[in-house]
């Protein structure tokens, strides 16, 4: 069971609809044709493509794509019809590689849980991120969380005995607390473990 503060500051930061740090965003929008200046991303970016299509000098990446810049990597997005992205700062810091992959032509594999299949996005000894697809009925025994978790729901609907969260919330959990995930309805998140 997560503890009362921390259920708190979960409360709190949905309602806010912006995530604790270590730095991200809400889903954002980037209208039609606005290019954005370069930002440097000390200690790397991932981007979450959720509906439009996400450009950059890398390329055009539609619903779907993901893409994970190392630390000091540049890029001017923009978009010429308009999308929603997830982006989520600081996340990538050191020598690692580029990623980018299509979500959508990817092969999802079995997780550890009847009913949830994975993506894995980025794997190393101190972070994973991964996407998980919960058919609808789905429900989980209590989960004991190792490392620091966080959430993101994609599209559907994710239950825990905190309450529900729909497509755009945020949750953040500290190594050792826990939950026990449903989904009556099915969803798909986003998820980061990290060791720090």
């Amino acid at each position: 069971m997560v503890p009362e503060p921390t259920r708190r500051r979960l409360a709190q930061t949905l309602r806010a609809n912006r995530p604790p740090k270590p730095a991200s965003s809400p889903p954002r929008p980037l209208r039609p044709g606005q290019p954005l200046p370069p930002p440097p991303h000390p200690d790397g970016e991932e981007i979450l493509v959720l509906a439009g299509t996400f450009s950059d000098h890398t390329g055009d990446h539609g619903p779907g794509s993901y893409l994970l810049n190392p630390e000091g990597f540049e890029h001017a997005p923009s978009s010429n019809e308009g999308c929603d992205i997830f982006v989520k700062l600081r996340q990538y810091p050191g020598d690692r590689p580029t990623v980018r992959i299509d979500t959508q032509r990817s092969a999802w594999e079995p997780y550890r849980f009847d009913g949830v299949t994975r993506c894995p996005l980025y794997e190393s000894p101190d972070l994973r991120m991964h996407l998980l697809r919960f058919a609808p009925g789905t429900a989980l025994p209590e989960v004991l969380l190792p490392q620091r978790e966080t959430i993101f729901v994609v599209d559907g609907t994710f239950h825990d005995e905190h309450g529900d969260y729909r497509a755009g919330s945020y949750l953040a959990f500290e190594p050792g607390e826990g939950h026990q995930p449903t989904s009556p309805q099915g969803c798909l998140l986003y998820i980061s473990l990290s060791a720090n």
